[in-house]
């Protein structure tokens, strides 16, 4: 069963990534760094207590 998040981790989870632009800006110059999209995931995973496997599956979106 899939789990549902709250208003409120969703926000988190977008203030912590929008701190993160190699994530989602293509144009970024850490985009292509595989080594820095899995620090910024950590820490992501870090501050949101989610295991890094199941958000570093975001990276595709």
């Amino acid at each position: 069963m899939a789990r549902k998040f709250d208003k409120v981790a969703n926000f988190v989870f977008v203030q912590f990534t929008e701190q993160e632009p190699g994530i989602y800006d293509k144009c970024h110059r850490d985009c292509t760094r595989q080594d820095k999209l899995d620090l910024a995931w950590e820490r992501i995973s870090h501050e949101t207590n989610e295991f890094v496997s199941k958000l570093s599956s975001f990276e595709t979106i």
